[in-house]
């Protein structure tokens, strides 16, 4: 799918950017076809990551990509505006069983007994910690909200004048039922200034964790909604 998007929003020796970069799979292929490519990314891990990708792109393909260790909220005072050609990214996760009750009361009688959370079944409980712990791999809605309402005006201010973005989306099942993560993208656009050039479908990776929960009679969204914007 990745390749597909770089070549519907840039042209070989365009600058592709990906605010929001994780494992830097969208650096690795921009380079690879032909385009220059930065990503930003907070999370150290991830960063680490980045690097030693970058660093096996120019063993391969001669050159390297940009690795910025930043916020993707202050994407527009990074780069200089309107000098970005391009944007291919994925927003994070969206915790979808977190709520106010249960899960927290859980988690603190968790580390309260001395245990690690990780080492308990309970999906509820690790989510808790994974939002408590401000990780930027999975939100809360309301961060991811704020998030992307961040990214989108940092957008605006880098990327050049009738420019796409490209959006993966990953909706979620949220108390039952679909989060439509791809329409409150789509709104948020919208309200910073940009035009939704198209929607697209494609199909999700099945993952080992969607077969388990399908086993239990719980089914994860079979399909990754793609948000087309232009500047």
């Amino acid at each position: 799918m990745i390749e597909r998007l770089i070549e519907l929003v840039s042209s070989p020796g365009e600058l592709i950017l990906d605010p929001l970069a994780g494992t830097f799979s969208t650096c690795v292929v921009s380079v690879l076809m032909g385009r220059e490519a930065v990503g930003v990314e907070i999370e150290r891990e991830y960063l680490g990551w980045g690097l030693e990708a970058s660093k096996r792109v120019q063993e391969e393909a001669g050159r390297v990509f940009h690795v910025l260790w930043a916020e993707a909220s202050t994407i527009g005072n990074l780069l200089r505006p309107s000098s970005v050609d391009a944007v291919v990214t994925s927003p994070p996760y969206v915790l979808t069983s977190l709520h106010a009750g249960d899960p927290e009361r859980r988690l603190e009688r968790v580390l309260r007994a001395g245990g690690d959370p990780r080492d308990f079944f309970g999906g509820m409980a690790r989510n808790a910690l994974r939002e408590c712990s401000h990780r930027h791999d999975y939100y809360s809605l309301n961060r991811w909200v704020a998030l992307m309402r961040d990214v989108l005006s940092g957008l605006r201010e880098v990327l050049k004048g009738g420019s796409l973005a490209a959006f993966i989306v990953r909706n979620r099942i949220r108390r039952g039922s679909l989060l439509e993560l791809n329409s409150i993208l789509a709104s948020l656009a919208l309200e910073a200034g940009f035009r939704v050039e198209a929607l697209y479908s494609a199909p999700t990776p099945r993952s080992l964790w969607a077969n388990l929960l399908a086993r239990k009679g719980l089914r994860l969204p079979s399909e990754d909604r793609v948000v087309v914007l232009r500047r």
